[in-house]
């Protein structure tokens, strides 16, 4: 996460300020990427609890889908960069959007294929992609998330 933040030309001084979108959320105060994170992993890491529990069938899976979801948006900390005071997407922002540049340096940092896998597949890129159990889950908390914090749009 900290090369990923440098590389944005993120510090501990605003990468508060990092947003989930720069279109589509359009409420302040619902717009941060930390607490996107956060609840991401909680929904996914209760998704999957409750699946294993209720089919009394568990993959050993809940760590992957953990680690998943906390970097799945790896890569918004370079498409969204700091610039003049504001927020603005990166020069190369829609040639290399965040699946593929968190995939890219999740790969770089040696994380396990499952991982990259989730990253790299988790938003529309990764439509017609192979989808694993965890990808599906971690992509499906995130799409929950995002249209919940979009509903409260004016």
């Amino acid at each position: 996460l900290l090369y990923a933040m440098e590389s944005g030309g993120w510090s501990k001084d605003n990468i508060t300020q990092a947003p989930v979108s720069l279109t589509q959320v359009h409420t302040k105060e619902l717009n941060s990427q930390f607490d996107q994170l956060r609840v991401v992993t909680k929904i996914a890491a209760f998704m999957y609890d409750n699946l294993a529990e209720t089919y009394t069938k568990d993959k050993n899976s809940r760590d992957i889908i953990i680690a998943g979801a906390l970097l799945h948006d790896l890569g918004k900390f370079t498409e969204f960069v700091p610039r003049d005071g504001k927020v603005q997407y990166a020069e190369n922002a829609k040639l290399i959007r965040h699946p593929l540049s968190g995939a890219i340096i999740a790969k770089n940092f040696d994380l396990p294929d499952t991982i990259v896998h989730i990253i790299a597949v988790h938003s529309f890129e990764g439509k017609d992609s192979h989808a694993t159990l965890e990808s599906n889950i971690v992509k499906l908390a995130d799409a929950t998330a995002f249209i919940y914090i979009t509903s409260f749009n004016p």
